[in-house]
Order: C-alpha cells, then sequence, then structure tokens
C-alpha cells in the first residue's frame, strides 16, 4: 500500500483557463493508462468476479476457484477464524460457508481494490484512507440490503466513491496541497483549483472499468446526491439517487466514527447525521437504519479486511 506523504500547504492561488485545461489533458493520459478496475477474465480473481454475478453459482464453484490462489485462500481462512467473524474452519470450504457468499464476495472485490491501488500514494493525514472506504462499502451494501439490492455493485461503490484523492496524491501532490489549504468545500475547492473533482476522477474509474451507470452517477454525484431528482418520478431504492444518497450518509457515518478526511472535518455526531437531508430523504422507503448496530458489527469487520490485506 502506499506511503502518506508530506504536502506542503500553501494558499489556494487563482488558477487561469490553460492550466485547467493542462491538467485536465493529463489526467484523461492518466486515466487511459490505468488497467480497468475489473480484473482479467481469466485470473482467480476474475473468474470470482464472474462467478458473483451468476445467479447459478454455488458455493462449491466458489471454493474451487479460491483453491487456485494461496494468497486469497489464506486471506479466507484468516479473517473466517478472526475476532470479528468467530469462525473455527479447518478447511476452505468451511471458511466459505461460514463467511456466506456475500462476505466473500466483499473480500474478494477488496483484495482488487488494494491491488489495483496498492502504488498509489496517500493523501496527506489520510492514514486511514483504507479503512474509511472499506467501512463506507460495506455499510453501503448493508444498507441497500435492507431493499433487496443485491449484485456486489453497492460494495464497489463503496471502495471506489473516494479513489479520486489517490489519484490526486499520486499525479497532483501540489495540487492537492491547495485543495486541502482551501476554506471552500470539496468538490468546490477541486473544480476551482483544477476544473474537475475527486468525485468526477472517481467516477471516471467507473466507468472506464465498465461499471453501471447508476454506480458512475452515484460516485460523481455522492456529495449531492438529491440533485438528481427528477420532478415528477417516484422515490426509486433501485435508482442513482437512492445508491448516491447511501454513499453520502455512510461518508458522513464515517466521519462521526473519527474516519474524516482531514480537510473536510465535519465535526458530525452520528445523532446529526441522522438530520441530514440525505438521510432524512432515505427514510421515505419504510425501512429504519439501525446505524448504531451497523457501526458496531461493521467496523471490525472492515478493520480485520484491511489488516487482513496489508498482511
Amino acid at each position: 500500500m502506499g506511503e502518506s506523504t508530506t504536502t506542503t500547504m500553501a494558499a489556494p492561488t487563482p488558477v487561469d483557463a490553460s492550466a485547467h485545461a493542462a491538467f485536465r489533458m493529463r489526467l484523461v493520459e492518466i486515466l487511459k493508462s490505468q488497467e480497468d478496475m475489473l480484473p482479467p477474465a481469466q485470473s482467480s480473481l476474475g473468474k470470482l468476479y464472474q462467478l458473483f454475478q451468476s445467479p447459478e453459482s454455488s458455493v462449491e464453484d466458489c471454493v474451487e476457484i479460491i483453491k487456485l490462489d494461496p494468497a486469497m485462500a489464506a486471506r479466507i481462512f484468516r479473517l473466517a477464524n478472526s475476532p470479528a467473524y468467530r469462525g473455527k474452519a479447518t478447511a476452505i470450504s468451511e471458511a466459505v460457508i461460514h463467511l456466506g457468499f456475500a462476505q466473500v464476495r466483499q473480500i474478494a472485490f477488496s483484495a482488487g481494490f488494494f491491488k489495483k491501488f496498492a502504488a498509489f500514494k496517500l493523501p496527506p493525514g489520510m492514514e486511514k484512507f483504507w479503512l474509511r472506504n472499506m467501512f463506507v462499502a460495506r455499510m453501503t451494501e448493508r444498507i441497500c440490503a435492507q431493499f433487496q439490492i443485491f449484485g456486489g455493485m453497492e460494495y464497489l461503490a463503496g471502495l471506489l466513491h473516494d479513489t479520486g484523492w489517490l489519484l490526486l496524491a499520486t499525479h497532483f501532490p501540489v495540487e492537492l496541497g491547495l485543495i486541502a489549504a482551501s476554506e471552500k468545500p470539496s468538490p468546490l475547492s477541486d473544480k476551482e483549483i483544477l476544473s474537475f473533482s475527486h468525485a468526477e476522477i472517481a467516477a471516471a474509474i467507473c466507468a472506464t472499468s465498465l461499471l453501471p451507470p447508476r454506480v458512475t452517477n452515484a460516485v460523481v454525484n455522492h456529495h449531492n446526491p438529491l440533485a438528481l431528482l427528477v420532478a415528477g418520478l417516484p422515490p426509486s431504492h433501485n435508482s442513482d439517487v437512492f445508491l448516491g444518497a447511501v454513499l453520502n450518509v455512510c461518508d458522513k457515518v464515517a466521519d462521526a466514527c473519527d474516519l474524516e478526511i482531514p480537510w473536510q472535518k465535519t465535526g458530525l455526531t452520528l445523532d446529526a447525521v441522522k438530520e441530514t437531508a440525505e438521510a432524512k430523504w432515505l427514510t421515505q422507503f419504510g425501512k429504519p437504519i439501525k446505524y448504531e448496530a451497523l457501526i458496531e458489527v461493521e467496523l471490525p469487520k472492515a478493520q480485520e479486511i484491511c489488516a487482513s490485506l496489508a498482511g
């Protein structure tokens, strides 16, 4: 995984149009040079991804693929028998059954995420970046699952929604320093300095990896998801608005759990999160979200996954 670097926080200065154009051209070149988020189809991770999307897949199919990847098998064993998961597996099949299909899918997606972004630098002061994204991803999938939304794309949306910060820290460190020093909130400060936001970078990564438009739209608008509402259309939990609102709320829950982005400190408590426009909008779907209970379960599991990947 990348190491945190020190960036000098200079006072923001105006950036002219030619500089903005140069930044955008460089960003396009960087994105073109990156591999897709989804792994090659013939790799063990790629085979698992395909398996997770098939309604005919079985635990036995999953076990056979994991057996071919010693690192994945070791990670599955470690997690199944960790304090957070409380298993006593002695065989990979027992570990997979104990964790469950959805948990194994999350671990596989997380492994792909770490593999892709491990070489990127961490933004200054964001040593908890990996934990934050893992936690947001788990919370996002759990909340969406209350409304019968499955498939893993919600988890990927959570993993990817803030990856723009990694790209900025790696390729635009000076500009990131200006963003961090700005008194304006992101993504306004991002666009002022670079003409594009960290959310737009993350959405571009989603798009180039051919993730569904619902994911891309939710990621690019996760700071203001209710702007996607269309007058006259009834709210739907299958929409990009819903996924964006869940991402927004989970981001704020992470803030309340002391996993804040240093230059975006909101100071929100969990009670304050419940009073935000996005959290209130989600209540109309009739299923109360028990945030405290979710945090108690999902934060330790996110920590365990991060530890296994770091190891």
